[in-house]
């Protein structure tokens, strides 16, 4: 069957066929269709090793490049790169080459990103431009941009006509900064550009001082006569905006001075200092200096943002409370934009507003991602609710995202968007949130306490709000005055991290596949009835081609959240006596690995079919994660009393 009649045949299905029923026999013959392809091109893999062949046949007969570039981008892996590679040139599928040139601009590093800008260079070429989907054209211009190709970047734009108008205009802006142009800037032009996306929106437009001194991010500002024109009757509610502080630098007095400059002028500003330390005092006292509105509060020790957020939600006087960051700026009519919409429906119980991404010089560039987004610190509600759910979990991160997800479990209601760019956010790469980020990429840690209160969330599901923070808070105390948590959270997400673990084994399998479960939970059980400690690591099997992120099994996160085993993460220091990969397909590609493991001996089960290959990668790869014996099979004793095999030859494991 050629690829012509099985188009053909697809939508004449689809003409005759009703609903439902046309999209399943459709689909049927697309697979049909994959499959005869997949016998005829199954030889030619190129220049791949068996194991790479093979996971090119698979994705070939049932994934496609979209599902292996975002395994390749998940993983940071060069095979998968190879793979998409490969596949591209033996069989003249350009969108293949394209994935590839992703996934390596995803491996983080210079040369690297050198390499991909190449590829695409390459692809446009042979093919031109249209040939790559949105996102490859939005990397491929902020590839060049990054480069410094900006002639060439001014003149392929017209031709990504699939990046999104928006970003496209912000592009050409960012072409025009003063950074980049240096002698040549025209700092008016630029800076009139700049404010254009607020004009246009019917918002205050923000102004640039292109000749100050410091950061141009530090320079952005609002004609006074704006603002003051615009300012609120003193009677409206009472607004409190929280602004977290540890260690800042002259970024809290822009941020400070942007909240001070609000259209809603019935606010109060709670600086909170998480322990900056005495060198930090004289610039504290000066934000709060800035404004009689901003009280400063202060933590006798470090514990991270979120528990000063709880600090100040116990003196907030407010009835409406939101938050901003301490380096970022506030477009002076964020908090009545939101306040309005949100006080104009009675139903909703808290919105967010838009924000845009900006490094210090004001440009907007972040490979992979728009500029614009939803700002998380943006969020504005009514201070009883937010204390009626007990206030933020006790974590260093993602607090935010947690609470959002508790709300719309327990109202059944998304939380509304307010669709205008209210806040301008810095773009620093040492920041908490951005060094946990890349195109594609996150750290394991994320995913699994996104993964541990989502799963919480669904038992709350339609209860509402009014059970109060003793059934709604993530940490509760019982009536021995005993603290608990009611799903797990990584270890360094407390806000006094413990010690590094160490266990006495440490079970590595792709924890999202039922076949995992199946081996996993009982072993896991049998091990903690045996008085054996034990920890979980996740390693994806890339050769399950998930396109999308998924969380833990539910029966192992269950494990998880109740605390009978700990998981642990790639970037966390973790020692155990034996470390045991039950899915060691998970070991055969490059990847992503644990940075500072110890072990006693590494064990990995016998590895899938692929020849001799299959053994030598997984022992390669396995051997890097730190100095110590492997050991592959059955042959090899994986502890020295023989319990682990003991164990999984009982479940036939």
């Amino acid at each position: 069957m050629t690829s012509r009649t099985a188009r053909r045949l697809v939508r004449s299905v689809a003409a005759t066929a009703p609903g439902r029923v046309a999209r399943r026999t459709a689909n049927r013959v697309r697979a049909a269709f994959r499959r005869a392809a997949h016998r005829v091109v199954r030889p030619a893999t190129g220049d791949l090793d068996p194991v790479l062949g093979a996971l090119a046949q698979e994705a070939l007969a049932t994934a496609g490049p979209g599902t292996l570039t975002a395994i390749g981008l998940r993983l940071r892996s060069r095979d998968v790169a190879e793979v998409l590679a490969e596949v591209g040139r033996v069989h003249r599928k350009p969108r293949w080459r394209a994935g590839a040139a992703i996934v390596t601009a995803g491996l983080g590093g210079a040369a690297d990103r050198a390499r991909a800008l190449g590829q695409f260079r390459e692809l446009c070429a042979e093919h031109g431009p249209g040939v790559l989907d949105d996102r490859q054209q939005l990397v491929l211009a902020q590839l060049l941009f990054e480069s410094g190709a900006d002639m060439e970047l001014t003149e392929l734009l017209p031709r990504l006509s699939r990046i999104a108008p928006i970003d496209a205009a912000l592009l050409r802006t960012d072409l025009l900064n003063p950074a980049r142009q240096g002698d040549l800037a025209d700092p008016e032009v630029w800076a009139d550009h700049f404010g254009e996306p607020w004009e246009t929106a019917g918002l205050l437009r923000p102004r640039v001082q292109p000749d100050s001194n410091g950061h141009l991010f530090d320079s952005l500002h609002v004609d006074p006569a704006g603002t003051d024109s615009g300012r609120s009757a003193p009677e409206g509610p009472l607004v409190s905006v929280v602004v977290p502080v540890f260690r800042p630098d002259a970024g809290l007095l822009t941020a400070v001075r942007s909240l001070a400059a609000q259209t809603w002028s019935h606010l109060e500003i709670l600086l909170v200092d998480d322990a900056s330390g005495p060198e930090y005092e004289s610039l504290l006292l000066e934000a709060a200096e800035l404004d009689p509105r901003v009280r400063l509060l202060r933590r006798e020790a470090n514990g991270g943002s979120y528990l000063c957020r709880n600090l100040a939600l116990a003196q907030a006087r407010g009835e409406f409370l939101s938050f901003h960051d301490a380096d970022d700026w506030a477009h002076p009519q964020r908090i009545e934009h939101q306040l309005t919409e949100l006080m104009a429906n009675p139903g909703q119980t808290a919105n967010h507003s838009l924000a845009m991404r900006a490094h210090d010089d004001l440009t907007r560039q972040w490979l992979g991602y728009p500029a614009i987004r939803t700002n998380a610190s943006s969020l504005l509600l009514r201070t009883e609710l937010l204390r009626e759910l007990g206030g933020f979990d006790e974590v260093r991160k993602s607090g935010d995202s947690e609470l959002v997800s508790r709300i719309e479990a327990l109202t059944g209601e998304r939380i509304r968007v307010v669709p205008e760019v209210l806040a301008v956010t810095r773009l620093r790469m040492s920041s908490l949130s951005r060094g946990d980020f890349s195109m594609g990429w996150a750290r394991a840690a994320r995913i699994a306490y996104q993964g541990g209160y989502r799963h919480w969330h669904r038992s709350l599901v339609g209860i509402g709000t009014a059970g109060g923070a003793e059934v709604t808070c993530p940490v509760y105390t019982d009536a021995a005055g005993v603290t608990h948590r009611r799903f797990a959270a990584p270890r360094s997400y407390a806000p006094t991290p413990p010690p590094p673990g160490r266990f006495e084994y440490l079970l590595v399998a792709d924890l999202c596949t039922e076949q995992a479960a199946r081996s996993l939970v009982p072993l896991s059980r049998a091990l903690v009835d045996s008085g054996h400690s034990v920890a979980l690591l996740h390693q994806e099997d890339p050769f399950e081609l998930r396109r999308r992120r998924v969380h833990n099994h539910p029966g192992i996160q269950s494990l998880v959240n109740t605390g009978s085993v700990v998981q642990v993460h790639p970037e966390e220091h973790t020692a155990a006596d034996v470390v045991a990969v039950l899915s060691p397909r998970s070991l055969l590609l490059d990847r992503d690995r644990p940075v500072a493991l110890e072990a006693g001996v590494l064990w990995a089960a016998e590895p899938v079919p692929c020849g001799t290959e299959a053994s030598a990668r997984i022992r390669r790869n396995l051997g890097a994660w730190c100095e110590a014996p492997v050991v592959i099979g059955r042959s090899g004793v994986a502890d020295g009393s023989g319990l682990l095999h003991r164990l999984l030859d009982e479940m036939g494991t």
